[in-house]
């Protein structure tokens, strides 16, 4: 009896197995699009909130923030609704990254905490120069 029951459930699962691909399929596009148009979104609300950044850099820093399941702040109820401050940390975060030597200061050693009010102040300077400074 049970033998049966175990043979029906492997027969209607591979029964309904290309159903569920296809459905898996158009959720992955779904999601990969939602995705898409959540960094354009985030682009422009940078943009607005720092004129003077490039919009290469915009770009990028918005399709970081926005990949899915990447724990950062843009993936969370207040980065997807595009909050200045959510998307002000986001930025501070691509500006410590990529212009300030924060990662190699993390990998020599540095505890976190430490490297980040060393490169405060380069931080400060780039925000300050793309907010203020219009394209």
């Amino acid at each position: 009896m049970q033998t049966d029951a175990v043979e029906r459930a492997e027969r209607e699962c591979a029964e309904d197995a290309d159903q569920r691909a296809a459905e898996r399929a158009r959720g992955a596009k779904a999601r990969a699009e939602q995705t898409r148009k959540l960094a354009t979104e985030m682009s422009k609300a940078i943009r607005d909130l720092f004129p003077g950044i490039p919009p290469k850099d915009a770009a990028s820093i918005a399709a970081h923030t926005a990949a899915r399941g990447s724990g950062r702040v843009g993936r969370t109820a207040a980065g997807r609704d595009l909050d200045e401050t959510a998307l002000r940390l986001a930025v501070a975060a691509a500006v410590r990254h990529q212009h300030t030597n924060y990662d190699e200061l993390l990998m020599s050693g540095v505890e976190r905490f430490i490297a980040r009010e060393r490169v405060a102040v380069r931080v400060d300077e780039v925000l300050d120069a793309w907010e203020n400074r219009t394209p």
